[in-house]
């Protein structure tokens, strides 16, 4: 979630601060893309590319924190794309918004205006975002840890459905609940941090 939601907050802000216009899709459209590829086959690709070629990450199996470099860049491009959508939307009705054309008619800096009016209130939207694909994340991670032979919940209930092991699967699945309620437990605390009018309403 850290790799998706840092290079979706990136894209969001180039798509709509930087400098050379014809550039600033590029990053949203990119990570679009990659969105539509299947995880798989998205995880094969960087095994052959970083593993095989490259030789610098080990291929599959667990271990060392080399071993999760790929399956978490997999799972993290999947989040990064819709973090990057809602970040530049919220960025682009922030630029325009009232309170910030004042701030800049008040003589505020520029980089003041943009970081403390602008994109302060544009992370709210981001982490409901954050939220509600924390259980993508956790429930979907099943066949990047089939694909790079990492032992983690996912590879865990699969096997026990096979062998009929339902206490297994009925544990897994509590614990990716519980995953699920505490990463939006988070996200609530967070969001009312950024907006503290959200917990007076």
């Amino acid at each position: 979630m850290i790799i998706g939601a840092s290079l979706g907050l990136a894209a969001g802000a180039v798509a709509v601060f930087g400098r050379n216009r014809r550039l600033r899709r590029v990053p949203v459209s990119v990570l679009t893309a990659l969105e539509a590829v299947p995880s798989f086959f998205l995880g094969i690709v960087l095994i052959a590319v970083f593993g095989i070629v490259l030789s610098v990450l080990p291929l599959r199996g667990a271990g060392t924190p080399a071993h999760l470099v790929l399956p978490a860049v997999v799972i993290g491009l999947a989040l990064a794309a819709p973090v990057a959508r809602v970040f530049r939307t919220s960025l682009q009705e922030g630029t325009g918004a009232e309170h910030v054309r004042l701030a800049e008619a008040k003589g505020i800096g520029r980089t003041r205006v943009v970081l403390r009016h602008i994109v302060v209130n544009a992370l709210a939207p981001v982490l409901n975002v954050l939220g509600v694909q924390a259980g993508v994340v956790l429930g979907g991670a099943v066949v990047t840890e089939a694909v790079f032979g990492w032992p983690g919940v996912g590879q865990l209930a699969t096997s026990a459905i096979d062998s009929r092991d339902f206490p297994v699967v009925l544990a897994c699945v509590a614990l990716i609940a519980i995953g699920f309620v505490l990463v939006n437990l988070l996200v609530d605390l967070a969001a009312a941090i950024l907006d503290p009018r959200g917990g007076r309403r």
